[in-house]
């Protein structure tokens, strides 16, 4: 075990590999889906490492290159454990991980064989399809992941519950992928409006960094949210709370997840021999100012007024 002593107590050493899809990215730019990700889910996972008198050492990994380097805290041997946190990235990267023979855990996607601590992707989407279905949206745009993302095949398998189990009357989906960006959400959002002619009263966006980028578009559009339309985030970080208005969000607890995938890795080292540990997060969707119900008595008198 990498054991250091600090005021008279041994305390170990924990490597937190950050997926960074195909490029890497400065930690204070949040340009990218793992670092705001991360950036909450820190909370909750430093408190449960500091309680157990573990430090941290985190490294950025471009986990969709060819040929994926050894993280230099696995070739070093710095780390007696290390977190996985991100949805993109090879299954190489898992297989290189293993070698060294550490405890790992993943955090933001499920595995057959390693411990992990995720969300319920389609229930996730399920739950805000379903809730501007419920307030009178027809025309609703969803932004999902990239397809190299783990989570966007069930986020698309909740989008199609949705509209399955609830509304009969929208005769198309309209879906559009985007990187985990602002960038490549207000471009999703360009293309969805200029070039295929939507026009939706809602859009539901796959990431708070999508979000921002879809707020950006429709700005420099002079559409009102969410008086012209209306726009649900997802993850509900720290980007979710600063944007102009609030975004109503489906709160995936990440600082809950955090915690839990802390847990998680103190049992993993203090008994190898346990099964594979896994949990899923319930997620809650959480109420803002951007989400306007349609085809209610109130907008009939405003139209009257």
């Amino acid at each position: 075990m990498q054991e250091f002593e600090q005021n008279g107590e041994m305390r170990r050493q924990i490597g937190v590999i950050i997926t960074c899809g195909t490029k890497e990215t400065w930690r204070n730019t949040f340009d990218a889906m793992c670092e705001n990700y991360y950036h909450d889910i820190e909370v909750g996972l430093q408190k449960e490492m500091v309680k157990n008198h573990c430090a941290f050492i985190v490294e950025r990994v471009d986990a969709m290159a060819s040929n994926i380097r050894v993280p230099q805290i696995l070739k070093e041997h710095l780390v007696d454990g290390v977190f996985i946190i991100g949805g993109v990235y090879r299954e190489s990267l898992i297989r290189l991980v293993q070698r060294y023979e550490l405890p790992t855990v993943l955090i933001g996607r499920d595995h057959p064989k390693l411990d992990y601590v995720t969300s319920d992707y389609k229930d996730c989407v399920y739950k805000g399809i379903k809730y501007l279905l419920e307030r009178g949206h027809r025309d609703i745009l969803f932004i999902n992941g990239p397809a190299n993302s783990a989570t966007t095949l069930p986020k698309e398998q909740g989008l199609q519950k949705a509209f399955d189990e609830i509304s009969k009357q929208v005769s198309e989906k309209w879906c559009v992928q985007s990187e985990f960006s602002g960038d490549g959400g207000y471009w999703a959002t360009k293309m969805a409006y200029e070039n295929r002619k939507l026009r939706p009263t809602a859009i539901f966006a796959g990431s708070d960094t999508i979000a921002a980028g879809v707020l950006g578009y429709l700005y420099e559009q002079r559409l009102r949210v969410p008086d012209d339309v209306s726009v649900l985030a997802y993850e509900r970080g720290m980007l979710t709370e600063y944007l102009t208005p609030v975004l109503t969000s489906i709160d995936v607890h990440k600082k809950e997840i955090g915690k839990r995938a802390g847990k998680i890795m103190m049992q993993r080292i203090a008994h190898p021999e346990l099964p594979q540990q896994t949990s899923v997060v319930p997620a809650e969707l959480y109420e803002g100012a951007s989400v306007r119900r349609i085809g209610s008595t109130d907008d009939a008198d405003e139209e009257k007024a």
